[in-house]
């Protein structure tokens, strides 16, 4: 193999003239190819012929590759000439580097083919990824794309923010006064079992953190006083690593490592800013309104249900690879006959390209130890936005079938194990995970385009045995939206009921309770009267069927509580202008249905980021939840860390609020 061994001679990359784009293809494989091997190259049109080519992709040329499958790629060196050749565009990039690889190494094969979902996700893969989006200048997630339209005042914040990351390394900063720290990217809590704990100031200029802290970070070479705080002054005084800066106007400390210099001169710049612009940054983190802080400790809790191995820095683009996302998480606690309670979740693995669903199951999960581990029982291939309830034994999912909308219905058996399957007759597109009510002998479930209701002594997976409503998007119109809430809708988008909750009232009624999609708006849920045949959704007058609801434009679940009486949901609460904003999750609670009060928020977005970048990536959401002894256990499709988009799941998480009655009492 001695062809592309001599970096004296000059190499032809011959690109197809009739191809779009084929030159500016060439140029990038050719720079990549110059830089990695040291060849000489130009790039050419296969219009003419000339000596010592590389192929790239179909050429005008004898048996050079056509037609190729779009998972396949093409690396190869003959006698006098070479070939990159791939169906799919990140394929170009795999192959260009599989070549360049061939070309180096003193001893390899002459002949590389494969296919890209074959690919090992490791450092290869990410630099295909990376030199691919080079070639084609395209965005590897739908959050990477709205960089490009953002104001320059948030770009500037992003490169200030990267910076102050880079700036801080090891070390953390401290606000008097707060129950927070900055540390490694994060805004993390001082301490993790008492969110009451802050960092404090004493009379003789001491700065006292949490034990928590300062162990989490120092080891156990620190001592705390009776209190739970360490005197973090002295420690880094005695200390030959850690120095400690403080800014009194703005009350901010950062203790460093000798690694980085210190915080104490404001004028000195450091990658581009001076530290007080840093230190100003930093306030910044510490009294965001957008990300108010809890003061219960629920993320302390977390736990995983599932997760993305990958992140988004594997999608080469977002537009026209798929990519698995996490949809539509259930949860159900059940009470079985020897006296255990066992945990079942449920959610989706769908497919996306370009925020288009191609392809979507659902995993039914059994726990039997709390929520710590699951196994897995089963898939519903085709089904989405399943809800788990429990009826006579045996645990159902009842959703949508994905291609034509219909109703779908699923049945676990634990007695056998069995799972089974049918899609009902019930044209009622769209769903969600969302409450179930048990009345009149009847079950009831709300679809986007009715409440569907079946006897509980009926055969569920018998399309005969449901009884469906009228059309909630036909009782409530924009019109009467718009006088009620004085506000003005977009007409170019929707006005759309959607994923409805079926709740029994104090006074024994029936009410579906809906999400308004209404853009640009938010803040108000939909309210009907359900019949208790099942049949009729109908207006309440004396609210238009409005209320005002404290989330944004997301799905809820609404439950009541056996042990206050009080309805409670968990909401993406709006705090900044924008209408799906999901990056802070509340609870709220109702004594009627009507009225809601906001108890507390229980998750904010944690990373060290531009605040509208967090609000475009990261999401709690779509929230299922149910009631376990003195805990209530939240199941959440969750984006954080590396995110296409807030709306794209990265994981299932499980999330517990310990003796939620103290802390519903505390509203």
């Amino acid at each position: 193999m001695k062809f592309l061994k001599d970096r004296s001679i000059i190499y032809h990359l011959v690109y197809s003239a009739d191809a779009e784009n084929a030159i500016t293809v060439a140029g990038g494989v050719a720079d990549y190819l110059i830089s990695a091997c040291d060849l000489q190259i130009k790039t050419v049109s296969d219009k003419k012929q000339y000596e010592n080519e590389i192929w790239l992709g179909s050429v005008s040329r004898p048996n050079a590759p056509v037609s190729m499958d779009a998972d396949a790629f093409i690396a190869e060196i003959c006698e006098n000439h070479a070939v990159i050749a791939s169906g799919d565009r990140f394929g170009v990039a795999v192959a260009s580097m599989k070549l360049s690889e061939m070309i180096n190494a003193e001893n390899a094969e002459a002949f590389t083919k494969g296919k890209i979902s074959d690919l090992p996700r490791d450092g290869f893969y990410l630099e295909s990824v990376k030199l691919a989006r080079s070639l084609y200048g395209t965005y590897g997630s739908w959050l990477q794309k709205q960089r490009t339209v953002m104001k320059k005042e948030d770009l500037d914040d992003i490169a200030l923010v990267d910076a102050l990351i880079g700036r801080m390394g090891d070390g953390f900063a401290l606000e008097i006064g707060s129950s927070v720290a900055l540390y490694k990217g994060y805004v993390v809590k001082t301490d993790r079992n008492d969110y009451t704990k802050v960092t404090k100031l004493s009379g003789d200029g001491k700065i006292w953190v949490a034990e928590d802290l300062a162990t989490r970070i120092f080891g156990d070479i620190v001592s705390a006083n009776a209190e739970g705080y360490v005197n973090l002054t002295a420690f880094c005084q005695n200390s030959t690593r850690w120095k400690l800066s403080f800014d009194l106007a703005l009350q901010i400390a950062v203790a460093t490592s000798h690694a980085v210099t210190d915080f104490s001169d404001p004028s000195a710049v450091v990658n581009g800013y001076s530290n007080e612009t840093y230190l100003k940054r930093m306030k910044d983190f510490f009294n965001n309104p957008i990300l108010p802080e809890p003061s219960l400790n629920v993320e302390q809790t977390r736990r995983e249900i599932v997760y993305s191995q990958f992140g988004t820095d594997y999608i080469f683009d977002y537009t026209e690879h798929t990519y698995d996302n996490y949809y539509s998480p259930a949860i159900l606690s059940v009470t079985n006959q020897s006296g255990e309670c066992v945990l079942y979740a449920s959610h989706e693995i769908s497919k996306l390209c370009n925020h288009k669903e191609v392809d979507t199951c659902t995993l039914l999960k059994r726990s039997l130890d709390g929520g710590d581990t699951w196994e897995l029982l089963g898939k519903i291939e085709a089904m989405r936005w399943a809800t788990l309830f429990e009826l006579n034994g045996k645990i159902y999912l009842e959703g949508n079938e994905r291609a034509t909308g219909n109703a779908q219905i699923a049945v676990y058996d634990p007695a056998d194990g069995s799972l089974k399957s049918v899609e009902l007759d019930l044209p009622v597109w769209g769903s969600a995970p969302c409450a179930v009510a048990f009345a009149n002998g009847r079950i009831y479930l709300a679809h986007n385009g009715a409440v569907i209701s079946a006897e509980v002594t009926s055969d569920l997976l018998m399309t005969k045995s449901w009884t469906v409503s009228n059309n909630p998007n036909q009782v409530l119109s924009r019109e009467l939206y718009e006088k009620h809430t004085s506000k003005k809708t977009d007409p170019e988008k929707r006005f759309f009921l959607e994923e409805g909750n079926v709740v029994i009232g104090n006074n024994g009624q029936l009410y579906a309770i809906y999400r308004i999609d209404a853009t640009p708006t938010w803040g108000h849920a939909a309210i009907f009267r359900l019949s208790e045949d099942g049949k009729t959704l109908s207006m309440i007058e004396t609210c238009d069927s409005i209320i005002d609801f404290p989330s944004n434009q997301s799905k809820f679940m609404i439950k009541r509580d056996a042990k206050t009486g009080l309805y409670i949901t968990f909401t993406s609460l709006p705090t900044a202008d924008y209408t799906h904003q999901r990056n802070v999750l509340a609870m709220a609670v109702s004594k009627d249905l009507f009225h809601w009060d906001v108890t507390d928020v229980l998750l904010v977005d944690r990373q060290m980021m531009n605040t509208q970048v967090s609000i475009w990536g990261h999401a709690f959401q779509y929230v299922d939840f149910d009631f376990v002894d003195d805990d209530i256990l939240l199941i959440v499709r969750e984006s954080t860390g590396d995110t296409c988009t807030y709306h794209d799941g990265t994981c299932v998480t499980l999330y517990t609020l310990h003796d939620y009655v103290d802390k519903i009492k505390m509203s």
